[in-house]
């Protein structure tokens, strides 16, 4: 009797593991059946999608006034390049304005340098003519000293 028993556990274990083997082939065929129609429903949804989309895109585009762009940036543009040919304009006659008046400074300075060597030079000669009389006076003295 105990090799009935044996025998009959031992089958019923190989009708369980048949039953289970049959069910994870369903079961993987239902799977693979699910994912299909998964992907085959995201592929049309993005085909609606990118149809949207683009469409979205074509009536947006249609609103764009390209010529009131070009016309705002080429303002824009314009305003730039008067405002740095003004303050371009500007810097040369500081430049200019400066530029006069370190040569009136200097002018003045040369001229006030030149009569300060003029009378540099009166003074030194008329000094020179004064050494010149008192060594005359002086020699003159010395000789009769010595006579």
């Amino acid at each position: 009797m105990a090799t009935k028993k044996a025998k009959k556990p031992e089958a019923q274990l190989k009708n369980n593991l048949e039953k289970v083997k049959d069910s994870a082939v369903k079961t993987g065929k239902k799977y693979k059946e699910t994912a299909t129609d998964y992907v085959k429903d995201l592929y049309e949804d993005s085909e609606k999608w990118f149809e949207k989309t683009t469409e979205d895109v074509k009536q947006t585009v249609s609103k764009i006034n390209f010529e009131d762009g070009y016309n705002t940036v080429k303002d824009f543009s314009s305003k730039a390049n008067k405002y740095a040919t003004d303050t371009a304009e500007d810097v040369v006659d500081g430049a200019i304005s400066s530029g006069e008046k370190w040569q009136a400074i200097a002018s003045k300075a040369i001229k006030g340098g030149l009569d300060l060597a003029a009378k540099q030079q009166e003074i030194f000669f008329d000094t020179l003519e004064s050494v010149k009389g008192q060594v005359k006076d002086g020699t003159k003295r010395t000789k009769k000293l010595f006579k």
